[in-house]
């Protein structure tokens, strides 16, 4: 019922990544995010991520809110990420 939150993410370049981002990738470029359950992107990203379950992941989210998690992150105290219910604001 989650998914990971990929308006931001940094990540250290290595072989694991490199894959990652080619699987994410060829979702699209190959039309595979046709097939999946739900076609948007954090969807997809999380379907790609898994499989590499060695790869390292830290969620900013340390507080372990639900729905939008952004205000709970370090980043909010300097950036505005106006999604959803706070694109109003």
């Amino acid at each position: 019922g989650t998914h990971s939150e990929i308006g931001f993410y940094a990540m250290k370049i290595g072989d694991l990544t490199r894959r990652a981002l080619i699987k994410f990738a060829g979702l699209y470029v190959n039309d595979e995010i046709f097939q999946m359950a739900a076609w948007h992107s954090a969807f997809a990203w999380d379907h790609a991520i898994a499989q590499f379950p060695s790869l390292k992941i830290r969620n900013l989210n340390s507080a372990g809110a639900r729905g939008h998690v952004w205000p709970h992150t370090a980043l909010d105290e300097y950036t505005v990420h106006s999604k959803g219910k706070r694109k109003d604001q």
